[in-house]
C-alpha cells in the first residue's frame, strides 16, 4: 500500500493482491449492453461521427419473419420502429421509437364520408399531431429538425453497416422528394398535393422519376427505383416525415400481467426475443417482482400487501390513461374513435434504492387518434369519421351496423327556403335495413341537369326498416343547383347512392376507458373482459332497478352486493392477482369492499348508453368545443379513489395504536395537572 499527496487531495492506494482490500460487492447487472444479434446504425449519413448519434436498431442478419428492422407497431399513415441515442463507444444511453410517415397505407375509407386523403393532407395532420405531443409531453419527444421538413430517402448498405443517401452517377446532388406539382404533372405524374404518389428525382428536374410509393403510376419519364439503386436496403424511400419519442417497452397489456405476477419476456422480433437491459431485465423474475423490495412497497408483507398495491398501481394506469386523452382531445377538439390497450405502453425509471420500480410507471400514448372531422355541421352539433367505426371491437360501442352503404329510390316531398338556405324532406326506400338513428348523418347524392349534389340531413325516428323519411339540414347552393333542386318537389329518383354515418364524439372514447379499466382491474387467466363487461352492466342493471333511486350509484351498488354472493363471485378483487394467488374469501379480507365496489361505480358511468347511471345519454352526446369534458367525472372519481386507496395501503396499525397511547397519556396528565392546580 502507498500514500500518494497533493497539495487538494489525498488518495490511498490499494494494491490489487492486498489482503486488506475488500472483495468487490455483487451489483445486480443492471447496465444497457445490445442484444445478441443486433447493432445500431445512425440514421443520417451526418452523424457517422457524432458524439451522440439517433440510431436505428438492425438486425445484423435479416431473419426470415422479422427483416433487418424491429417493427413495433403500425397506425394509419405511421410506421414505429425500435431506435437508440448510443454514444461515439456504442453505449446506449437511451431507446427510443421512430415514428415514419407511411403514405402507403392511406386511401379512401370505407364509406362515402370519408374524404380522400392526399399528401397535403397527410403533411398537414403530421405536422399538427407531432406539434400537439410535443406540447403534452416534451420531455418524451426528440426534436429531430428545427422545422417538420421531408428528409431525404434513407437506405443502407446490404452489410446493414452505414446510411446512404443515394446519387445517380455523375450528379452532385442526392435523390430527393419531388413536391413540385406542375413539373409532375408536366412528365404526365400525379401532382404531390392532390395524390399520394410520391417520387423520387434529382434537383434540376430531368427525369427519370422513381415512384417511391405502392401502385403510383407510371410514365415515361420513370424508371423501377430497385433497378437504380441497385441492392440497397430501403428503411424511408418516400420521405416520409419522421419523429422520435422515448421508447417504453411495455405495452399496457404487459404491464398489467406484470403488476398481476406475469412476467415479461421481452420484444418479439419475428422468432426471436429482445430482452432489454436495465430495470427491464428484472422483469423476467415473476417471484423478485412479487416479494422482493425493489418493485413493491409491500411485497414481503404477502399476498395482502400485494392485492392492495396492485389495486392501487392499475387504478393508477388508468388515471394516467384517462388524462393522457382528456389533454390529447382537448388540443385537437377530435375525438379517438379507436382506444383499445394497444393505444398505451409503458415506461418505467431507474430510481434510487426508496423507490420501487413498478411505482415509476408513466403511460405514454402510443397510438393517435383515427378522427376526422366532417364539412357538416347541424347546430352545434360537429360531425365525425373514422375507419375504426366500421371494425367491431370490445373497446367500442356497438355501431358498426349503423354503417351503410347502398342505393335506393327517394322521393322528394317539400323543399323549403329560408334566408337563402333550402331544407328538403322526402322519403328513401331500400332492400337494405337500415338502422341508423335519427341523429345519425344520412348522405344523399342527386344527379341534377347542372350536375351531381350531395345532400345532407337526418332521418326520420324508425317506423319501417326499408323506407324512412328524411329532412336535410339547411343548405346553401350554388343559384344554378339551387333553381334545380326547388323544381324537384313530387319527383321520384331511382338507383340513388345513400350512406349513413353514426353520431359520435368523445363519449364513444369514454365508453373505451371504461371497458378498458375492467380489462385492468377483472380480467385474468380464468375470466375474459367479455364476460366481465357483460356482468358489471348486469350489476348496473341491479343497482338501476332498486327502489332507493335517489341514492348514490356508490350506495345502490353497496346494497345491491350485500343482497346477493354471486355479486362478489364474479367480479370480486381477487382477480387483480393471477389466478389461485387469492382466495376469493382472502380478497375480501384483505382489500376492503367499499373500496372495490367504489372502483366498479367509477367505471359504470363510462359505458355510455349502456346503462341507466351512464354518463352521457348517446355516444354523440358532448359539449360543442369542449369534447374533453366528459372525461373530467371519471378523472376526479379516480383521483378521490386513489387517495383513499393509497391512505389504506401505507396504514401503520401499530405506530397508530402507539401513537394514540401517547396522546391519551398527554391528556390523562394534563387533566391530573389541571385537577392539581384548582386543588
Amino acid at each position: 500500500m502507498g500514500l500518494q499527496r497533493n497539495p487538494f487531495s489525498f488518495q490511498v492506494e490499494f494494491s490489487s493482491k492486498s489482503p486488506w482490500r475488500p472483495a468487490p460487492a455483487k451489483v445486480p447487472d443492471t447496465t444497457a449492453p445490445f442484444p445478441k444479434g443486433y447493432s445500431a446504425v445512425p440514421i443520417f449519413a451526418s452523424e457517422q461521427t457524432a458524439a451522440l448519434r439517433l440510431c436505428i436498431v438492425v438486425r445484423t442478419a435479416a431473419g426470415p419473419v422479422g427483416g433487418f428492422f424491429i417493427h413495433l407497431r403500425d397506425m394509419p399513415e405511421t410506421m414505429v420502429f425500435l431506435g437508440c441515442i448510443a454514444d461515439a463507444g456504442g453505449y446506449v444511453h437511451d431507446w427510443i421509437e421512430l415514428w415514419l410517415q407511411n403514405p402507403n397505407s392511406s386511401g379512401a375509407s370505407l364509406h362515402r364520408f370519408w374524404e380522400y386523403s392526399s399528401n397535403r393532407l397527410l403533411d398537414e395532420r403530421w405536422i399538427q399531431r407531432a406539434g400537439i405531443m410535443a406540447q403534452l409531453d416534451r420531455a418524451s419527444v426528440i426534436q429531430l429538425a428545427a422545422t417538420p421538413t421531408h428528409p431525404l430517402p434513407i437506405f443502407f448498405n446490404i452489410s446493414m453497416t452505414e446510411p446512404v443517401n443515394p446519387m445517380e452517377k455523375g450528379a452532385s446532388t442526392p435523390w430527393e422528394l419531388c413536391t413540385d406539382d406542375a413539373l409532375l404533372e408536366q412528365h404526365g405524374l400525379p401532382p404531390y398535393s392532390h395524390s399520394l404518389a410520391r417520387y423520387l428525382y434529382l434537383r434540376g428536374g430531368q427525369p427519370p422519376f422513381l415512384p417511391a410509393t405502392v401502385n403510383a403510376p407510371e410514365s415515361a419519364s420513370t424508371a423501377k427505383l430497385q433497378e437504380v439503386l441497385g441492392s440497397l436496403v430501403p428503411f424511408n424511400p418516400w420521405c416520409g416525415m419522421m419523429m422520435a419519442r422515448k421508447f417504453a417497452p411495455l405495452s399496457l397489456e404487459a404491464h398489467l400481467g406484470v403488476l398481476s405476477g406475469v412476467p415479461w419476456k421481452g420484444l418479439e422480433h419475428g422468432e426471436k426475443i429482445v430482452r432489454l437491459g436495465g430495470v427491464y431485465r428484472t422483469l423476467q423474475d415473476a417471484e423478485a417482482i412479487q416479494h422482493g423490495d425493489a418493485h413493491l412497497f409491500v411485497g414481503k408483507r404477502g399476498r395482502a400487501g400485494r392485492l392492495v398495491e396492485t389495486f392501487y398501481l392499475k387504478l393508477d394506469l388508468l388515471a394516467q390513461a384517462f388524462r393522457l386523452v382528456h389533454d390529447f382531445v382537448q388540443a385537437e377538439q377530435l375525438p379517438f374513435l379507436n382506444l383499445t390497450a394497444e393505444s398505451f405502453r409503458v415506461t418505467l425509471a431507474e430510481t434510487g434504492p426508496t423507490l420501487p420500480w413498478l411505482w415509476t410507471a408513466k403511460v405514454l400514448l402510443a397510438v393517435p387518434g383515427s378522427a376526422v372531422a366532417l364539412p357538416v355541421q347541424a347546430g352545434d352539433t360537429h360531425y365525425f369519421s373514422s375507419r375504426e367505426m366500421s371494425v367491431a371491437s370490445i373497446y367500442r360501442p356497438a355501431v358498426a351496423s349503423r354503417i351503410l352503404e347502398g342505393t335506393g329510390s327517394v322521393k322528394i316531398g317539400q323543399v323549403a327556403v329560408a334566408d337563402g338556405n333550402l331544407t328538403i324532406e322526402g322519403t328513401l326506400s331500400t332492400q337494405e335495413r337500415i338502422a341508423a338513428t335519427e341523429k345519425d348523418l344520412l348522405s344523399i347524392g342527386l344527379m341534377l341537369a347542372p350536375g351531381r349534389v350531395e345532400l345532407h340531413g337526418h332521418l326520420a325516428p324508425i317506423a319501417d326498416g326499408m323506407e324512412r323519411s328524411f329532412r336535410t339540414l339547411p343548405m346553401q347552393f350554388p343559384e344554378a343547383f339551387s333553381t334545380a333542386l326547388r323544381s324537384t318537389e313530387g319527383v321520384s329518383f331511382p338507383d340513388v347512392s345513400f350512406g349513413t354515418l353514426p353520431s359520435v364524439s368523445s363519449p364513444c372514447d369514454l365508453y373505451s376507458l371504461g371497458v378498458l379499466g375492467l380489462r385492468s382491474l377483472l380480467v385474468n387467466e380464468a375470466s375474459t373482459l367479455p364476460e366481465v363487461l357483460g356482468e358489471l352492466l348486469n350489476l348496473a342493471q341491479a343497482a338501476a332497478n332498486r327502489e332507493e333511486k335517489k341514492l348514490d350509484l356508490r350506495e345502490r351498488i353497496r346494497a345491491t352486493v350485500a343482497t346477493d354472493p354471486r355479486w362478489l363471485a364474479s367480479l370480486g378483487p381477487e382477480r387483480l392477482l393471477t389466478a389461485g394467488q387469492v382466495s376469493p374469501g382472502e380478497a375480501s379480507a384483505y382489500l376492503p369492499l367499499d373500496l372495490w365496489w367504489d372502483a366498479m361505480a367509477t367505471l359504470i358511468p363510462c359505458l355510455t348508453a349502456a346503462s341507466a347511471d351512464a354518463q352521457c345519454a348517446d355516444l354523440g352526446d358532448a359539449p360543442p368545443q369542449q369534447l374533453e369534458a366528459v372525461f373530467q367525472p371519471t378523472i376526479q372519481a379516480l383521483d378521490k379513489l386513489l387517495a383513499h386507496v393509497r391512505s389504506y395501503l401505507f396504514i401503520d396499525t401499530k405506530h397508530n395504536l402507539e401513537m394514540n397511547a401517547l396522546v391519551q397519556g398527554a391528556l390523562k396528565r394534563h387533566e391530573e395537572e389541571t385537577a392539581g392546580k384548582k386543588a
